[in-house]
């Protein structure tokens, strides 16, 4: 999957991100993360991207992952 086309993925979920040009004119995301956004907010745009990547047709291959719970300190 191209960073513009998980990008664009990230848009249609409502998560927004930074495009842009990354080394050798390829593309990059970044994201913004602020003191201000909560930690259930971080794990909700991770969920979205992981579901953005998960659905990719270049993925061939996908293992069944447990997710633990986050811990915060």
């Amino acid at each position: 999957m191209t960073a513009s086309s998980l990008h664009q993925r990230l848009m249609e979920s409502g998560l927004r991100a930074v495009l842009h040009r990354g080394e050798a004119g390829g593309a990059r995301l970044s994201f913004l993360i602020t003191a201000r956004h909560t930690p259930a907010e971080i794990d909700n745009a991770t969920a979205a991207m992981c579901a953005a990547i998960e659905h990719s047709p270049f993925i061939s291959t996908r293992k069944e992952t447990q997710h633990e719970e986050p811990v915060y300190h």
